[in-house]
């Protein structure tokens, strides 16, 4: 693959800041090149490279065809059906909602899925979950979204999801949430869903 990556696309497909990149960039850990404009573009290849050599996740730089697997695990039977009906219409992608902890952790062992999708109940929960996750799967790379009916304050660097998000009034912050952590880097910044950080 020889596409180029904006500063600020590279950064969204690393969960960093643009500021991350750039300093990266600068002290040579993450090659990069100047369009004849000035712009910061940096090689598909040399991403994965920087990835790799960070264990920053790459799921969800699967090739065009790949299935992609999300494990739900949402309290809400409304919320959950929503995200299950934008996450099966998507070619690429194979959702597993399931409620009862015992059975998410055992598929979660024993499939090891790319991404997870959790609903947020309290930060101090909410971080244990996310630690016994990432531990459950290592060393398996996994991204995690977690979503939340209310503000969501944040979380510690060691035990932070990908992306946070909001539920909305109506699907948009599940398109956008799939975006964010699945799907391609989508150029405008979204309303509903954010990288955390």
């Amino acid at each position: 693959m020889n596409h180029s990556y904006t500063s600020g696309q590279a950064a969204r497909l690393c969960g960093l800041g643009i500021s991350t990149i750039k300093r990266w960039v600068k002290r040579g850990a993450l090659n990069a090149y100047r369009t004849p404009g000035g712009d910061l573009r940096i090689r598909h290849d040399h991403l994965l490279d920087f990835m790799r050599e960070f264990e920053i996740p790459m799921h969800h730089l699967v090739g065009e065809g790949e299935v992609r697997e999300v494990l739900v695990s949402v309290d809400e039977p409304g919320i959950a059906n929503i995200l299950h009906q934008v996450l099966t219409g998507q070619d690429n992608i194979r959702a597993k909602c399931i409620e009862n902890e015992m059975d998410f952790g055992c598929y979660l062992v024993s499939n090891k899925p790319g991404y997870v999708i959790l609903q947020s109940r309290n930060q101090q929960e909410d971080m244990h979950r996310i630690n016994a996750i990432r531990a459950a799967v290592n060393p398996s790379p996994i991204r995690m979204a977690m979503i939340s009916t209310r503000d969501i304050v944040g979380y510690r660097a060691e035990c932070r999801p990908e992306v946070v998000c909001r539920v909305g009034d109506d699907e948009q912050w599940v398109r956008e949430l799939v975006l964010n952590l699945v799907g391609p880097v989508a150029d405008e910044q979204s309303t509903y869903a954010r990288r955390a950080g």
